[in-house]
């Protein structure tokens, strides 16, 4: 039935398929079979008016499509009806325009309900597309082979003249030759004829489901330069030697990959700078404390030069000791498990500790050393382990650096912010010495950087100083900034964050008494130390405060011999933290567990772990004090006063 021919509407009641006939320009329903309103459950053709049509796909299958054996033009789609109990009804419908006696010209549709398993199937295929569609998104042509027949099927291809296995072969193994040649770099070339070969792809999937092969591609009009060919294999009893293969760009992976290994690389070479210059600076001082101590074996009568020599091992330990401090702390800061504990302090008293630091030397050195604290709160929270490295740093370089007869300042002030309780304080550091180049002042918080002149050459340093202020700067949330000029000096200008504290919390803070060896005299001390030559030298200072010792050589030994003494035969415990058998953290933690009051003695850490998760690991275990090692007269005499006396 056309629009060429009249249509008998009375026709349409007596066929045995569902029609309806529309008006052509509105498409209301004019007519609808019994059928039509049987397989809706509707009574009228009103009622089909009322109903609610929602496409739901369309399908062109071409102008000629056969129904009941006869060719028409024909449309076809596929759409849902909405009844009004809520019944879906999903529906085919084949539609031509046609000529009747009573309407003219009409739209004359057959209907037929798709059932749920049609559906379900239609369905099913198209989501297997579409699922096929994103899986090879990324992939330039896709191709499933048959490597026991040598043949091939193209899936899917962007550019076959640029990626695409050759096209007019019939033969898989020709076509990926002629591939090959075409596109794939001459460097690479001869690899890929053999990994692409069947008898190499057979070989591989006996034990690789899944493998890429990588190849430079010769220039092309996307200038794309890398491409991998992924192959999967499909290869089981029903589909033997069957494989997908997939072209895909790796530019950008391999533009990750090289930025990667130039990092690595970059990181190796600072790595070896970095052994390089600590070998370098660990030697210095090794070789001066082990060649002065030669000398005093060969001059041993000479009280002068064995004092002299005395003095400059001394000197070359304290600085060995700085440079392993520095390095512990760059490589903290580096792994970042650097934190910041803060507590309440008072700012103007923190400087005026620094000031006294740092007065002798440069007055012995003749500089004029003046400080200005110009604040308004004093009492703050901070961290100050790690501020008085950040000053007494720089403070450091400008006491080096400033010859005699010139000028160190510094200008403490405070910055108001928007955050409520918080503040600025700023410290500027300003020095008349030699000052720097300005080319080298954007490298001067590198690692291992010192500017290399003639007036700097005998001055000591390693150059990391700097590197690990700039970082606790920034740990802290603060900044740092420098200006300088050569012959003039330079300022070194800091900015932390701090909270503003109550004056009452730094009143409560307890003050370990200051107080002379003299008070120790006549106490008995419990050591546990296993290294033999520290036992030595601790025995001995605290042999010259009066005060006998005895030793345990780990953890356990001095557990029990505490256990095994009478109530009050040790006034305390010096406890090392790294030992055999029991460790001192464990030895505290099970000494205050004692069942009696020796749980209550006093424990002082002696411990060559400096960070201060060291010392709350060891506060948490019990311990009373922490000293570190190398230990000083003053350090122990205090610690031990305050855990025995207090």
């Amino acid at each position: 039935m056309h629009l060429g021919e009249t249509l008998n509407i009375d026709w349409l009641e007596c066929i045995p398929v569902a029609a309806v006939v529309y008006n052509t320009n509105d498409r209301t329903a004019i007519f609808a079979n019994s059928m039509r309103l049987k397989m809706l459950e509707l009574s009228s053709v009103s009622e089909l008016n009322k109903l609610i049509e929602k496409d739901i796909e369309t399908h062109c299958f071409g102008k000629k499509t056969e129904i009941h054996g006869k060719v028409a033009n024909c449309d076809v789609k596929e759409y849902r009806v909405s009844v009004c109990n809520g019944k879906d009804f999903f529906i085919k419908e084949l539609s031509n325009p046609v000529k009747t006696e009573l309407y003219g010209e009409v739209i004359c549709a057959f209907i037929k309900e798709i059932k749920a398993e049609q559906r379900l199937n239609r369905m099913s295929g198209v989501h297997y597309e579409k699922i096929l569609d994103a899986l090879g998104f990324e992939y330039k042509s896709i191709y499933y082979v048959n490597l026991y027949d040598d043949t091939f099927f193209l899936y899917k291809t962007d550019d076959i003249s640029t990626n695409d296995i050759a096209y007019g072969e019939l033969k898989y193994s020709a076509a990926m030759q002629a591939c090959v040649y075409a596109i794939i770099d001459e460097s690479d070339q001869e690899r890929m004829l053999y990994e692409t070969s069947i008898e190499r792809l057979s070989e591989r999937i006996k034990s690789e489901k899944s493998f890429i092969l990588r190849y430079k591609a010769k220039p092309n009009k996307e200038n794309e330069t890398y491409f991998g060919l992924r192959v999967v294999s499909c290869d089981d009893e029903i589909t033997p030697g069957q494989i997908v293969m997939g072209f895909k760009c790796m530019d950008a992976l391999v533009a990750q990959e090289i930025g990667i290994a130039k990092r690595e690389s970059e990181a190796n070479r600072a790595k070896s700078s970095f052994l390089m210059n600590m070998s370098h600076d660990l030697r210095t001082p090794m070789n001066a404390i082990i060649g002065f101590s030669d000398l005093i074996d060969k001059n041993y009568n000479n009280s002068e030069k064995v004092k002299d020599y005395i003095s400059k091992i001394k000197h070359s330990g304290k600085y060995l000791l700085s440079l392993i401090d520095d390095i512990l702390d760059l490589t903290r800061i580096e792994n970042g498990v650097t934190n910041v504990y803060k507590e309440t302090n008072d700012l103007r008293a923190l400087w005026s500790s620094y000031e006294d630091v740092m007065r002798v030397q440069m007055i012995e050195k003749g500089i004029d050393f003046t400080v200005e604290v110009d604040i308004i709160h004093d009492t703050v929270m901070c961290d100050t382990s790690k501020l008085g490295k950040i000053y007494l740093n720089i403070l450091g370089n400008a006491y080096k650096y400033t010859s005699k007869g010139g000028k160190v300042s510094v200008v403490v002030t405070e910055i108001p912010t928007e955050n409520d309780g918080e503040i600025i304080s700023r410290a500027v550091i300003t020095d008349t010495g030699r000052g720097m180049d300005k080319k080298f002042i954007p490298h001067i918080f590198e690692e291992f950087t010192r500017e290399k002149t003639s007036e700097n050459s005998n001055i000591s340093g390693n150059g990391l100083g700097l590197s690990i202020v700039a970082n606790l700067v920034s740990i802290m949330g603060g900044t740092i900034t420098v200006e300088s000029e050569k012959g003039a000096g330079s300022s070194f200008t800091v900015d932390i964050p701090m909270h503003i504290a109550d004056n009452e919390a730094i009143r409560g803070k307890v003050k370990s008494p200051k107080v002379d060896k003299e008070s120790l005299y006549g106490t008995r001390i419990l050591l546990a130390e296993d290294n033999d030559l520290n036992s030595e030298i601790t025995i001995e200072i605290l042999k010259e405060c009066g005060i006998e010792t005895e030793r345990a050589k780990d953890g356990l030994e001095c557990l029990n011999m505490l256990e095994k003494s009478e109530d009050g035969y040790y006034d305390a415990v010096l406890m090392d933290i790294q030992m055999p058998v029991m460790n001192g953290l464990e030895s505290a933690s099970r000494i205050r567990a004692i069942d009696n009051s020796k749980s209550k003695i006093p424990i002082v850490a002696m411990t060559a772990n400096a960070f201060e998760e060291d010392k709350k690991r060891a506060y948490a275990a019990g311990m009373n004090g922490f000293i570190t090692k190398p230990i000083k007269m003053y350090e122990i005499v205090s610690q031990l006063t305050a855990a025995i006396f207090d």
